[in-house]
């Protein structure tokens, strides 16, 4: 099930990351943020797709252990929608340096990690 679970993760990433990696707005933005921007942008993306699937998996089964497979959950999500949306923009050829592709990268995965949960809500 991890294979089906990770093209899952893939394709919900890459539906929502691809709109943003090919868009001037989120170039110029990467360039201007700093570091603590850039950190910022990371724990919310990650904590929203730990939201989404924490909400959504303990309306449906109330366990003790939900919170752990949810972090769990969460923690495969961010790193492949991470993933991928470094993919995309290493495909488009968006970021002319590795910091500033690491920047993209970054904003990239927020809507790919809401995009990637939203797919494991109507999956679950």
């Amino acid at each position: 099930e991890l294979t089906i679970l990770t093209l899952q993760d893939f394709i919900g990433a890459a539906f929502g990351g691809l709109f943003f990696a090919v868009t001037q707005e989120i170039w110029e933005l990467s360039a201007r943020l700093a570091l603590p921007n850039i950190i910022a942008v990371s724990v919310a993306s990650f904590l929203m797709g730990l939201s989404l699937i924490y909400f959504s998996r303990r309306r449906k089964l109330l366990s003790i252990k939900i919170f752990h497979t949810s972090m769990i959950r969460a923690a495969e999500i961010y790193i492949i929608s991470f993933i991928t949306s470094m993919m995309l923009i290493t495909m488009f050829s968006t970021a002319p340096d590795f910091i500033l592709m690491l920047k993209q990268t970054v904003i990239v995965t927020f809507p790919a990690v809401i995009t990637a949960a939203t797919a494991d809500l109507l999956f679950y």
